[in-house]
C-alpha cells in the first residue's frame, strides 16, 4: 500500500514540474498557459481524492493527507475561477 502511495505521489511531483515548466518556457497566451495551469491543479486534486480513499480504507485518522492535498487544490481552483470573472469584468 505504501509504495502505491508513494507512486502517486512522485507521478504528481512529476506531473506539476513539467507543468510549471511548461507555463515558464511557453510563447503560448496567457489564456493557454492558465487553462494548463488549472488542469495541472485539477489533476492534483484527483491525486488528493485517490489518497484520502486509500486513507480512509486503511484507518479514518489516515485521511488526513489526501483531504489537505485536494483542499488546497479545490481553494486554489476556486481562486482562480472568480479571478477569472473578475478579470473578464474589470476588461470586458
Amino acid at each position: 500500500m505504501r509504495s502505491k502511495i508513494g507512486f502517486l505521489i512522485g507521478l504528481a511531483q512529476r506531473i506539476v514540474r513539467l507543468t510549471g515548466h511548461r507555463l515558464i518556457s511557453s510563447r503560448t497566451s496567457f489564456a493557454a498557459r492558465m487553462a494548463l495551469l488549472a488542469a495541472g491543479v485539477g489533476l492534483v486534486w484527483v491525486i488528493g481524492r485517490i489518497l484520502y480513499v486509500f486513507g480512509y480504507a486503511r484507518a479514518v485518522k489516515d485521511r488526513g493527507p489526501g483531504f489537505a492535498i485536494q483542499a488546497l487544490a479545490t481553494i486554489a481552483l476556486w481562486v482562480g475561477a472568480f479571478g477569472t470573472i473578475v478579470w473578464r469584468l474589470v476588461h470586458a
